[in-house]
């Protein structure tokens, strides 16, 4: 017998994706227009760190208030040489601002169009357009609280591998995806870091 919540999913599935046809034409409009509109549908902010040469791209969304994690991931990432632009996909309150600024380089404000990648989008866009002379970029998101303790070395690790990516977390596929043969895992979007010259 199929599981209630196994079903409900399944039943679901169908739904999720009609629904996702029928939106894909307004995505790309809405995607176009604030593509069209960038510079009035952002607040940029500079914050108090200067640019060097290696970057993190922090996006967080946090409507209510902000999160101390927060702020000792910003700090932990100075701490390692980092430049840190936070891409919020929503307002923030002064106070806010005001915390970010000493361990930011830059804080960027955005409606919240593409979640998590649109935010990782807007922020490579805001790089590039700096002109920043970047040898290293960090991708993280506030979904997970990074480092969880003093002393965390998987930065310093990621850059010494000298690989084009490195991820903190790899994904395997679930125990009905191994059968097939084709699919292979992924590396999360919580964290990874490219570490090579020529980021953008």
């Amino acid at each position: 017998m199929i599981p209630l919540w196994k079903l409900k999913r399944e039943l679901k599935r169908p739904m999720d994706q009609l629904r996702s046809v029928v939106l894909y034409p307004i995505d790309l409009v809405t995607k176009w227009h604030h593509d069209r509109n960038f510079h009035s549908a952002i607040k940029l902010t500079k914050g108090d760190q200067p640019a060097g040469q290696k970057f993190a791209l922090l996006l967080i969304y946090q409507p209510k208030k902000l999160t101390r994690s927060t702020l000792l991931t910003c700090q932990h990432l100075v701490d390692n040489g980092y430049s840190v632009l936070v891409v919020s996909n929503t307002a923030l309150p002064d106070d806010a601002r005001a915390q970010l600024a000493p361990v930011t380089w830059q804080i960027l404000e955005r409606p919240n169009i593409g979640y998590d990648f649109g935010g990782y989008r807007d922020g490579l866009r805001v790089l590039r357009e700096a002109n920043v002379d970047m040898q290293a970029l960090v991708v993280l998101n506030d979904s997970v609280w990074w480092p969880l303790c003093a002393g965390d070395t998987a930065l310093e690790r990621a850059e010494t591998l000298g690989a084009d990516v490195v991820g903190m977390i790899l994904r395997p596929y679930g125990r009905a995806r191994k059968r097939s043969s084709v699919r292979t895992p992924h590396l999360q979007s919580i964290l990874w870091v490219r570490a090579q010259s020529t980021c953008l």
